[in-house]
């Protein structure tokens, strides 16, 4: 009976349909065509007959591409497995518009090449204005041709292609829709011809040549044949072949001082083959190799902040090149043939590159190496030198260091004379102070002066980069400092200030820096001498200080403190100078002649005070421990002296000290004429010092007017006996001064003393000498000039022997004439002068 059609899809050149068995057999047999006619009168295209499926048939490939196609199906009967159409059931048909659609085009031929591929397609059915393609990959890739019919074949060609590589070509076709892809062909493109030849190495019995490989592949399947011939010409009549992989060969067992014309072919995919390369000849060396001669002279030629050029002398013929070796063996650069010069580049500045040595080598060896150099890159010149700062005698600056290490030694110049530096130049920072970072301060600059600065560097085998670009500052001459406490600049030293010191530091004209100090409180200054003054609220002190004086200059009383002793003067100025054993003291000649000097029993140091009247100055010097208790000493210009009591006149003292000056010089034979230069001296205690003191007077010509410098004395103002009392005293008269010693402080006074004409007044004093209450010499006065004296004892054995000076006066310090001390007991003085003679008894208590 009927069985079933039912139509399942349409496509262009193409319908599926499905057949059911209806009410026959399953496994009955069936039987579908087609056709363009309705009544199947031509071109009837039927599947194969055969059991009815489950599933599709697809009729494909049709042609025309568009139109009605026809479908018939029928069943057969299946008897014994026979298939009878005549007992075949009737046709059931269906009908289907297959829509419009292109035809793979056909393929008539192709062409390979090495790096294009050429297809030739026929239209296959597609009319006029089709688009045909060729590709390799997708047709929406670059690696494609497309082409329009016409009225026959077209040619499509794909270029740019690899050399000896797989490529599959693909074809299709596209007019409202694609056709199917249809698989040209899968083919090699063929290889190219090798790159040219280049001999790298030639030797007596072995040539290696190289060549490049054009674009072929690196890899295989891409291999070479290289054919060698000798001869006088390359016609490679005979040649003998090697087949390699690399791009590379080496042609062994070959004839000495031979020429050897070489060519290369490539090896495709499928055992295509390139044309040759142009052949090259070379000829063999003549005689066997020798390792080369040893290159000589090894030596760094240039050197730049990145780079070092080597070079060396090539004293060979035969070497394949040259290698140059560093520290741990390994090789810094090699170079080939004949080249005498390797620079190295991209290095550091200051970077020591060190050569063991050269060598040169070819197939037979190297020869020895050549000596070690080593030498350091040079180093970048500093550049943007600028100041960060400039005071009165100080020039902070800095400088960029670029991509110097930090082993890199700076030098910084200066010159007050132009910015030529062509004179008056210092270096205050030179390559010796190893000075490496990018900054510091130039210091002891002299203030209200120009100063022109530059830098250089310095790498380490001490070759100096040129200078960077000068800069210039101009330094202050006055700065005012506000103490915040602590260590504060104050010129040529330094101070420790309180908090609220206000400090102005100016420079005079001699060089010197003078502070001004101010305060709103009192406050404690202190220099690096050690030296440190109280400054009182609203008192202005002017101070010049050195590393061991401080001269000060006040408004008023400002103490000043030294080792413990501390000076105190009204106003004007007043100049401490301390060294390891003496505290000198001066007043100026313009200052109050006035001055308080509080000493303790622990001080150390000799103080000097020294006045400078008109007549010049006068010097105090207190010994350390002449007083046993702290006292403040005053010592002035008295405000008027004593008169001089006429000789004889003075009123009698009582107990020892009318003993004591019995002698004293102001009886009848000496005249004792005052000068008026002297100075007071007194003490906040009633104690008398326990060492000797010395003051030295210095006087004018005009102050001694008439006096024989020889004849003149210190005398003290004795107070309990209202005279004058000349002191020990020794004369410079080359220096104009006179220097006394005492150990009780008074008024002093410089006079002259004319010696008596005989010796008939002769005194001594203090008489007894009492060593045991302090008394260390004995006085004679009242004498000629330069009368002798002789100390004998009661048994007349002689102890001492004197001589009076020009004043008529001697003393005795209680020795022997063998320099001990004189036994207590009753001795005898012989006086001798002008022709006269006195004798006097004297005593010693121990």
């Amino acid at each position: 009976i009927l069985p079933t059609l039912t139509l399942v899809s349409v496509a262009p050149s193409s319908f599926t349909v499905s057949a059911a068995a209806g009410s026959n057999s399953s496994d009955g047999p069936y039987e579908i065509s087609y056709s363009t006619n309705a009544d199947f009168s031509m071109q009837v295209t039927t599947s194969a007959v055969g059991v009815l499926p489950s599933g599709n048939t697809t009729f494909a490939g049709l042609s025309p591409s568009s139109g009605t196609f026809y479908i018939r199906a029928r069943a057969l009967w299946n008897s014994g497995g026979a298939n009878l159409l005549q007992n075949a059931s009737g046709f059931v048909t269906i009908s289907t518009e297959v829509p419009q659609g292109a035809n793979s085009p056909g393929v008539v031929s192709f062409g390979v090449f090495s790096t294009s591929i050429t297809v030739t397609l026929a239209p296959n059915g597609n009319p006029a204005g089709t688009t045909v393609s060729i590709t390799t990959g997708s047709f929406e890739a670059s690696a494609s041709s497309s082409g329009l019919l016409d009225a026959g074949n077209i040619t499509l060609t794909f270029s740019n292609l690899a050399p000896n590589t797989m490529y599959n070509v693909n074809t299709r076709a596209a007019s409202t829709l694609a056709s199917t892809t249809t698989l040209v062909a899968s083919t090699a493109t063929l290889p190219a011809v090798p790159g040219a030849i280049t001999f790298t190495s030639v030797a007596n019995n072995s040539i290696t040549i190289s060549w490049g490989n054009n674009s072929n592949p690196l890899t295989p399947p891409t291999s070479y044949q290289v054919q060698v011939a000798s001869g006088q010409t390359d016609t490679f009549s005979e040649f003998t072949t090697s087949n390699t992989f690399a791009l590379s060969m080496t042609s062994s067992s070959i004839l000495p001082g031979t020429t050897y014309f070489f060519r290369v072919f490539t090896f495709g995919i499928g055992g295509s083959t390139s044309g040759f390369n142009t052949a090259a000849s070379t000829v063999t060396n003549t005689t066997p190799p020798t390792a080369p001669s040893t290159a000589s002279v090894l030596a760094v030629s240039d050197v730049g902040i990145s780079s070092i050029t080597f070079t060396w002398t090539d004293n060979s013929d035969n070497e394949d090149g040259f290698k140059i070796l560093n520290s741990t063996a390994g090789i810094l650069g090699s170079v080939g043939p004949g080249v005498t010069t390797l620079v190295l580049s991209g290095l550091s500045p200051n970077q020591q590159i060190t050569a063991t040595g050269v060598t040169a080598f070819n197939s037979a060896g190297s020869s020895t190496f050549s000596a070690t150099v080593s030498k350091y890159t040079l180093a970048e010149p500093p550049s943007g030198l600028a100041f960060t700062q400039t005071t009165r005698t100080q020039a902070f600056i800095q400088w960029n260091i670029g991509n110097n290490p930090s082993n890199v030694a700076y030098e910084v110049s200066t010159s007050t004379s132009n910015i030529y530096f062509s004179a008056v130049t210092s270096t205050p920072v030179p390559f010796s102070a190893n000075h490496t970072s990018s900054f510091t301060s130039i210091g002891s600059l002299t203030p209200g002066d120009t100063y022109f600065f530059r830098v250089r560097a310095r790498n380490a085998d001490s070759v100096v980069t040129s200078f960077s670009a000068d800069v210039t500052t101009f330094t202050s001459v006055s700065e005012v400092v506000q103490s915040t406490g602590g260590v504060v600049d104050a010129g040529q030293t330094t101070i420790t200030a309180d908090v609220g010191v206000t400090i102005t530091n100016t420079t005079l004209a001699d060089g010197t820096v003078q502070q001004t100090l101010s305060s709103t409180g009192t406050k404690t200054v202190t220099y690096g001498s050690g030296i440190s003054l109280e400054l009182p609220a609203g008192v202005v002190a002017t101070v010049v200080a050195t590393a061991d004086s401080v001269r000060l200059t006040s408004t008023g009383t400002v103490p000043m403190t030294e080792s413990g002793v501390t000076i105190e003067a009204t106003s004007g100025t007043l100049t401490i100078q301390s060294s390891i054993d003496t505290l000198t003291v001066s007043l100026a000649t313009d200052a109050p002649q006035n001055v308080v000097t509080a000493i303790p029993t622990t001080s150390a140091k000799t103080v000097a005070i020294t006045l400078n009247p008109p007549s010049g100055a006068i010097k105090t010097s207190i010994p350390p421990g002449a007083l046993l208790e702290q006292v403040r000493v005053r010592v002035k210009l008295p405000d008027s002296f004593p008169t001089v009591t006429a000789a004889g006149s003075f009123a009698p003292a009582v107990g020892d000290l009318q003993r004591a000056y019995a002698g004293a010089p102001y009886a009848a034979g000496s005249i004792l004429a005052a000068k008026g230069i002297g100075l007071e001296i007194t003490l906040d205690k009633n104690i008398q010092p326990s060492k000797a003191v010395s003051i030295t007077v210095t006087y004018r010509d005009s102050d001694i007017s008439g006096s024989n410098p020889e004849n003149l004395v210190v005398a003290r103002f004795d107070e309990t006996i209202q005279k004058w009392v000349t002191l020990p005293t020794t004369i410079n008269a080359a220096g104009r001064s006179a220097t006394g010693t005492t150990k009780h402080f008074s008024k002093f006074q410089l006079m002259a003393v004319t010696a008596a004409t005989d010796v008939d007044a002769a005194k001594v004093y203090p008489n007894p000498l009492r060593r045991h209450r302090g008394n260390t010499d004995m006085t004679f006065s009242n004498l000629t000039a330069h009368a002798s004296v002789r100390i004998f004892t009661y048994l007349g054995e002689k102890v001492a022997e004197l001589q009076a000076d020009a004043t008529g006066t001697a003393r005795w310090d209680g020795k022997t004439q063998f320099g001990k001390d004189a036994a207590s007991g009753i001795y005898v003085a012989v006086i001798e002068g002008a022709g006269g003679r006195k004798i006097l008894k004297l005593a010693v208590e121990k």
